[in-house]
């Protein structure tokens, strides 16, 4: 049993995927929408395969397959098929963001940026960080887990109410 208001885990600024590493990089990027920076920078740790530090978290992201289920790898004879609404016009907006940082940046290779871009919206935390091993906690609207920022930077996991052994964390 973890009690209410109990400390889960710790995470150091060091160790979140942010949109620039320790050193600035990429130095000076500002990008629209902000999400789009991480993004980025998931695609280039993917491309550095296991040069990465990062390779042993990123090889537990899903592939192209798994994320079938994102619009954003929607064919448009499906996307017509669903109409205008909401999903439809967000991942038109996402794939629009796409096409002009993959244009901006270089990219090439624009399915693999679909997949970092679906990474960071699925997983990360305001769309400025992610967070191995947390970010794979469900989210729920009744979380068992708050995320709570340091003054350093990093950030707390805090029991949101009493957690059973066998019970999920979740967050919100």
């Amino acid at each position: 049993l973890i009690s209410d208001d109990k400390h889960i885990c710790n995470c150091i600024r060091q160790r979140q995927v942010t949109a620039a590493d320790e050193h600035g990089y990429p130095a000076g990027l500002v990008v629209e929408p902000e999400g789009i920076a991480l993004a980025i920078r998931l695609f280039q740790e993917r491309a550095l395969g296991q040069q990465s530090f990062w390779a042993p978290y990123l090889d537990l992201f899903p592939g192209p397959s798994e994320y079938a289920c994102f619009p954003l790898f929607w064919s448009p004879a499906v996307l017509n098929k669903v109409g205008s609404c909401n999903i439809v016009l967000a991942t038109e907006r996402c794939e629009d963001d796409a096409r002009k940082a993959a244009k901006q940046f270089g990219i090439i290779d624009l399915g693999g940026f679909r997949l970092a871009l679906c990474s960071m919206l699925s997983r990360a935390f305001d769309h400025k960080f992610m967070v191995p091993f947390v970010d794979s906690c469900n989210h729920h609207f009744a979380p068992s887990g708050i995320v709570r920022r340091t003054e350093s930077g990093g950030f707390q996991l805090v029991a949101a109410r009493d957690i059973k052994a066998i019970e999920e964390l979740t967050y919100d």
